[in-house]
């Protein structure tokens, strides 16, 4: 883990969300929660934990949104690859 690195998870306000798509067919078909890719801005090993930066928003009206996460987040994403 390295400042900088891009790091990929469901933000917290997406965490219980089902987005639906419309299908060729017509009908909708649920789809797994956004996931954003970010890079990691912060890490504090005392307390185990990093922040990491995304941008979210429209085209033109983008935001940029800081979230803290645990080092246990970023050791199941690495253990799962």
């Amino acid at each position: 883990m390295h400042i900088g690195e891009a790091f990929t998870f469901v933000p917290a306000g997406h965490g219980n969300e089902i987005c639906y798509t419309t299908q060729k067919n017509g009908k909708k078909a649920a789809e797994k929660s956004r996931r954003v890719t970010g890079y990691i801005i912060y890490i504090n090993e005392a307390h185990r934990y990093f922040v990491v930066e995304y941008k979210a928003g429209l085209p033109g009206r983008e935001v940029w949104i800081r979230q803290g996460l645990k080092f246990d987040d970023y050791d199941r994403k690495r253990s799962r690859k």
